[in-house]
């Protein structure tokens, strides 16, 4: 593999698909206009190997635009040139400061979304064409505004026999991230524990979420809480902890407990360069701290650790996933685990071992949930492992 962990655009994504070359080509008396945003996924005969975002302008014959590549230090920005006669597409890539410069041949085969099937080839390195597919998509906004505090009430019920649980949302999101959760919360688990829903600011240090946990514990009188934790969140848990927060259990759901690679990626998407998303890289100064804490070691009798894994495979020439919610970020975020760790599962942001404190002396109750991506691990209807998990303490 090159020295450089090349990516794909995480600001051009889309959906996964690959296709071999087949005689499905569009053909009409008004010639299609190709003007879009696409994505270009390549693959050998065992794992997927590149990712082009292209956007492509198409005017008369003559085609034009942009395409992009990345790697773990740099982006790499090229141009586009190429003509389409209605039936048959011709483009050239060529991408500064890469071995990427390509061409392809090919058509026109489905027009919502576009796809367009042919053969790639690479000007250098290997020169056989490789069967690939242009797919449509749609630019992703990775602009995402930082969080009020909040310490909501969700249910309460007068004379709980449980103690309270509190859920804590991932890096991102919001306390709305746990409405499908709560909406699916059965009778009995109300009457057994009064609900709550905590909202920080992921921007800043995971710590601090942590301390502000604890200070709204307490100032609410909740006594030994049970914790849920989606991603960034079960960090801030561990951090309530590590901060003389008193808990009955924590439960993650996906949490980057050994931190993630994705947050050194601060090249491509800026605001993980913030201090939150920093926290998160491997042996940040946040996590070296965390794992050898011995309030946080005493307590992971208490901890409860589950884990999701995406998965896919390849038939032929074509990637086929095993879920199709599987959303256009969240699949470039696994084929970029998998170039940091081939030899690891994900669910797309986290792999296993993190999940899962491998080796750090906590609890796995559940076998990994197989095909549920690190996006949906909260959501009862996909995740139902890991919900019916929580509504049975």
């Amino acid at each position: 593999m090159n020295s450089k962990i090349v990516i794909i655009s995480l600001i051009f994504l889309s959906s996964f698909i690959f296709n071999s070359c087949s005689d499905n080509t569009v053909t009409s008396g008004n010639p299609e206009n190709l003007t879009a945003s696409y994505e270009c996924p390549v693959s050998s005969t065992t794992a997927l190997t590149h990712f082009f975002s292209v956007n492509l302008k198409h005017s008369g014959s003559t085609l034009s635009g942009d395409v992009q590549s990345y790697d773990s230090s740099d982006t790499h920005k090229g141009v586009l040139t190429g003509t389409f006669d209605g039936a048959s597409v011709s483009v050239t890539g060529d991408i500064t400061g890469t071995n990427y410069d390509f061409t392809f041949t090919g058509s026109l085969i489905s027009t919502s979304p576009k796809k367009i099937s042919g053969n790639l080839v690479f000007s250098t390195g290997d020169a056989e064409p490789i069967p690939v597919e242009f797919v449509e998509t749609v630019a992703v906004d990775t602009s995402i505004p930082p969080n009020p505090y909040m310490f909501e009430s969700v249910f309460t019920t007068p004379n709980p026999t449980g103690p309270p649980v509190i859920f804590v949302h991932g890096m991102g999101g919001t306390i709305r991230e746990w409405d499908s959760a709560m909406a699916s919360l059965p009778a009995d688990f109300k009457l057994r524990h009064n609900v709550y829903r905590y909202q920080y600011d992921w921007q800043k240090h995971i710590e601090v979420n942590g301390i502000v946990l604890r200070d709204s514990v307490l100032a609410r009188g909740l006594v030994n809480p049970i914790i849920v934790g989606h991603s960034m969140g079960g960090l801030v848990c561990r951090a309530y902890v590590k901060n003389g927060g008193a808990i009955t259990k924590l439960v993650t759901f996906g949490t980057p407990h050994y931190g993630s690679p994705l947050a050194k990626l601060k090249n491509f998407v800026p605001w993980l360069g913030l201090d939150g998303p920093q926290d998160i890289v491997p042996n940040s100064p946040f996590l070296t701290a965390l794992n050898n804490d011995p309030v946080d070691i005493a307590n992971r009798s208490k901890y409860y650790l589950l884990a999701g894994r995406m998965g896919g495979s390849i038939s032929g020439v074509k990637w086929v996933w095993k879920e199709s919610y599987y959303s256009q970020f969240v699949k470039i975020a696994y084929y970029v685990m998998k170039l940091y760790y081939p030899n690891k599962d994900n669910d797309g942001l986290v792999s296993e071992d993190s999940a899962l404190l491998t080796g750090g002396g906590a609890n796995n109750p559940l076998p990994v949930q197989l095909w549920v991506d690190h996006m949906h691990e909260q959501y009862p209807i996909i995740s139902s492992g890991m919900y019916n998990y929580v509504i049975g303490l």
